[in-house]
């Protein structure tokens, strides 16, 4: 299923609707519904079949639901916006949520993105407009971590794909990058910063796709970065 048989950007309307609503015209067709519930019936037959790779609440009746109502986006995106990335000063929390997945969603349009649903390792950071809006609310200090440890055309993550056939594939590496900082940056400077191996392959496997794959890339980057920490169970950039 490629998703741009599945939805359409919205075109115009403004209003107090929920982020989805305002990115995306409504689904309509019986087909689209079918493709719609085929890829969250996939979605859960994964979390429910791995759940020790996954976090515990991903194989509960309530995220299919939650999976439904966030479609195409993935809940996870949407909670690291809403959680993490609101708490930063200047980013608002409704505003700047829509202004990057906005961008996003042109940007994966645009290339024609096969992925079933919009996950932070989707996010693509090699975008100069979509890094931009990534990098305004931090320090300066993160363009050069993002082109080193995370995305550009000299980085570790992508020499790393270059390197490993499997891994680069499924472009893992650089996925595992991506969802590193979309989960880790703006908690980077608290006291207990980092997210578990477990939500960081929440945010990149797909259906079809193997979770070990990301949890091998995880530990080759966490080996490899400069400025990708490792505590434990704990990663972050």
């Amino acid at each position: 299923i490629r998703v741009a048989k599945t939805w359409r950007a919205a075109t115009g309307g403004e209003g107090d609707e929920m982020a989805r609503r305002r990115l995306f015209e409504p689904i309509s067709g019986k087909d689209n519904f079918a493709a719609r519930d085929a890829v969250i019936n996939a979605f859960s037959k994964m979390y429910r079949d791995h759940d020790q790779d996954f976090p515990r609440e991903c194989g509960e009746g309530i995220y299919q639901d939650e999976l439904r109502a966030s479609y195409p986006i993935h809940p996870e995106l949407f909670r690291r916006l809403y959680d993490d990335w609101s708490t930063l000063d200047k980013f608002q929390r409704t505003r700047g949520v829509l202004r990057l997945l906005a961008k996003v969603v042109h940007c994966l349009w645009e290339n024609q993105d096969g992925g079933l649903l919009i996950m932070p390792a989707s996010v693509p950071m090699e975008d100069h407009a979509i890094k931009s809006e990534l990098t305004r609310y931090l320090h300066d200090v993160w363009e050069p971590i993002i082109s080193q440890d995370v995305a550009g055309p000299n980085s570790m993550p992508l020499a790393l794909d270059q390197q490993n056939a499997n891994l680069g594939r499924y472009s893992a590496c650089r996925r595992v990058a991506r969802a590193l900082y979309i989960g880790t940056a703006p908690g980077a400077e608290s006291d207990t910063p980092g997210v578990g191996s477990e939500r960081i392959r929440l945010a990149c496997a797909q259906p079809g796709e193997t979770a070990a794959t990301f949890g091998d890339a995880l530990r080759r980057v966490s080996e490899k970065g400069q400025y990708i920490h490792q505590d434990g169970n704990r990663y972050w950039l």
